[in-house]
């Protein structure tokens, strides 16, 4: 299934991208790409977690930001040309703008043979719905 693609002034720098992942016991959680440099054809996001590429910058000063080493894993990178060939060339498919946005393709993605056991699968729905309920009564 080809992705739809963006136009090329629709990346900016700083942008946030969501992303639902799910544990084998069917826990979900929600996952922030940063969009942190354009450069070379390619848009590179980098995944903020805590303690590994973003947290406490100094030891005397409250000042947080990117951490100087960000390991390979955390990062991913795509074309900015629309007509991109390969799958590896295009944003991936379930990087949404928003989180709702995320859950709900989450929501539908969701397959029971992904799943060796049926009740992890259960928690997964539940837990993805509730999650989609308390994100669409957000106020921003």
């Amino acid at each position: 299934m080809l992705s739809k693609t963006k136009s090329v002034a629709a990346y900016k720098v700083g942008q946030i991208f969501y992303q639902v992942m799910i544990t084998d016991d069917g826990c979900p959680a929600v996952e922030e790409w940063h969009v942190r440099t354009i450069r070379g054809g390619y848009v590179h996001a980098i995944w903020k977690l805590n303690r590994t590429t973003w947290g406490k910058r100094s030891s005397k000063h409250g000042d947080f930001g990117w951490l100087a080493r960000i390991p390979k894993w955390c990062r991913k990178k795509w074309k900015l040309d629309p007509a991109a060939v390969y799958s590896f060339d295009r944003i991936p498919d379930d990087f949404k703008t928003t989180k709702l946005a995320a859950i709900r393709h989450e929501i539908k993605s969701l397959d029971p043979l992904d799943y060796d056991d049926p009740a992890a699968f259960e928690r997964a729905g539940k837990a993805l719905k509730s999650m989609a309920t308390r994100a669409r009564g957000k106020k921003k």
